[in-house]
């Protein structure tokens, strides 16, 4: 036996054997008092119970030792196996593309020439339309899977939101939604990588358009943190929308891959959107807004 049991257990068998051996030995063994041979025997289980403490320990710490290495490995493993399955997905979805373009310019072709009223004309741009949206989910999901680092840098937050804005202005018109970019009178420059932070709120913004019925309206807009209460010197970036808002059951599972409170939600886009934020040391949160709709959010350093 080993450890604590087993200590003691020798020093019980090392006890009992020392009271014949005294009588056997007679005289050769020193004389002692009942007090003086009973300290002896505790002090005997005492300095066992102390060893096989320390054996007891050593042996937990090897096991310990062992199923960290264990786990160590597993996790190496694991880490290897979906840097595998990243690089497999990276080369999937570049080879998809290259079809995707081929598809795209045919179309292109096709429509040449053809009436807009033709249904010939309707179907090639339907066909376009889907392949546009393939592309975007290409594109997230290269973002998902392999983020690049944020180049940081000054730059105009107004400038950011007069791409996205002149960027998805044909969708928001073709939706029937008024699309408003509103800078504020914020005259600060952001630091950030201004071309993750346009896909990121191009994804907030096309979330918002598609969310929004006829009629409604989506804006862009910039303030100072402390519009929302947050910390001084900080620039806030919201989108607001006057859609049917974000389903309460979701909560914040809507910044998961492929959780979307609609049926023709790619599921990505807002993944794709809190990972390039947070990659800028900033969050992505949500709420209902005061009119009905939406209000997403994000923050970013200002410059000075």
């Amino acid at each position: 036996a080993a450890g604590l049991s087993g200590g003691l257990m020798a020093a019980l068998l090392a006890a009992v054997a020392y009271v014949p051996a005294v009588h056997l030995l007679g005289g050769a063994v020193p004389t002692y008092t009942p007090l003086e041979q009973t300290l002896e025997i505790i002090t005997y289980l005492a300095v066992a119970a102390l060893a096989g403490l320390l054996v007891e320990r050593a042996h937990r710490a090897q096991a310990s030792e062992g199923r960290t290495a264990l786990r160590r490995r597993a996790a190496e493993v694991r880490s290897e196996w979906l840097s595998g399955v990243v690089h497999l997905s990276e080369g999937l979805a570049h080879e998809l593309r290259k079809p995707l373009g081929g598809i795209q310019r045919a179309l292109d072709t096709l429509t040449e020439g053809l009436s807009p009223t033709s249904p010939r004309s309707e179907i090639a741009a339907e066909g376009l339309s889907e392949v546009r949206c393939l592309d975007r989910v290409l594109s997230d999901f290269l973002s998902f899977a392999a983020p690049r680092e944020p180049k940081l840098s000054p730059f105009e937050p107004i400038a950011l939101l007069e791409e996205v804005s002149k960027e998805l202005a044909e969708e928001a018109s073709e939706n029937g939604v008024n699309l408003v970019a509103d800078p504020g009178e914020v005259d600060l420059k952001a630091i950030g990588d201004q071309e993750l932070l346009r896909q990121a709120l191009g994804n907030l913004a096309r979330n918002a358009i598609e969310a929004t019925q006829s009629g409604g309206e989506v804006v862009l807009q910039i303030c100072l943190d402390e519009c929302s209460g947050g910390e001084p010197g900080r620039l806030v970036f919201e989108v607001l929308d006057t859609g049917h808002g974000v389903p309460r059951e979701l909560g914040d599972s809507i910044y998961e891959p492929y959780v979307t409170g609609r049926e023709e939600g790619r599921g990505l886009g807002l993944p794709v959107a809190a990972l390039i934020v947070r990659l800028h040391g900033g969050l992505l949160t949500h709420e209902p807004a005061p009119d009905g709709g939406t209000i997403f959010r994000f923050d970013l350093a200002a410059e000075g």
